[in-house]
């Protein structure tokens, strides 16, 4: 946090890519993951094409840092944290964090779903999730919100917003780990 002019400001700065170098070192490959391991989905540490998904299961990863204090897979080494990712599931934010409210567990266990297919599809699919922990309802996926959604009501100013913060979290974590490799 970042006191400034009588406000406090969230500044986040280190999105988990950090390498020492020596000049003339290549530091990446085809077989290279750069990053944190438990921010990173389970189908990058694989060595699979990430997609959008990938993206949606960092957002969670932070949020489930943020709300718990913890990462959402430890260990002491890089190797540990990848196999702890990919082998087990993170432990529940409220046996962390009691007070911590089970609509918003069931978002963040949604975003840190290890199979692609049971997470978040899109951020707009995650946004209507988050709509829904808001109004303290279950939040739930597009597929089973079909018969839900009022698609003829317009989005509210503070839905826009809500969405506008999500997908700029998503690209900032993304846009940062692919500048930190492009820049070094």
């Amino acid at each position: 946090l970042a006191r400034a002019e009588g406000h406090t400001r969230l500044v986040l700065l280190d999105f988990g890519i950090c390498l020492a170098r020596r000049a003339g070192d290549r530091i990446t490959s085809a077989d290279l993951v750069v990053g944190t391991p438990s921010w990173a989905a389970p189908e990058l540490l694989c060595g699979e094409v990430p997609d959008a998904r990938s993206d949606l299961y960092s957002v969670g990863a932070v949020l489930y840092e943020c709300l718990t204090g913890v990462p959402p897979a430890a260990g002491s080494t890089w190797a540990q944290v990848a196999r702890t990712v990919l082998e087990e599931d993170p432990i529940p934010p409220t046996a962390l964090r009691p007070d911590c409210p089970p609509a918003l567990e069931r978002f963040v266990l949604l975003a840190l779903a290890r199979d692609p297919g049971h997470r978040f599809q899109s951020a707009m699919e995650m946004r209507g999730a988050l709509d829904d922990v808001r109004t303290g309802q279950e939040p739930v996926r597009a597929a089973e919100r079909a018969s839900r959604v009022d698609v003829t009501r317009p989005a509210t100013w503070a839905e826009r917003i809500e969405w506008r913060l999500l997908v700029l979290a998503a690209f900032a974590v993304s846009a940062a780990a692919t500048l930190a490799v492009l820049l070094t």
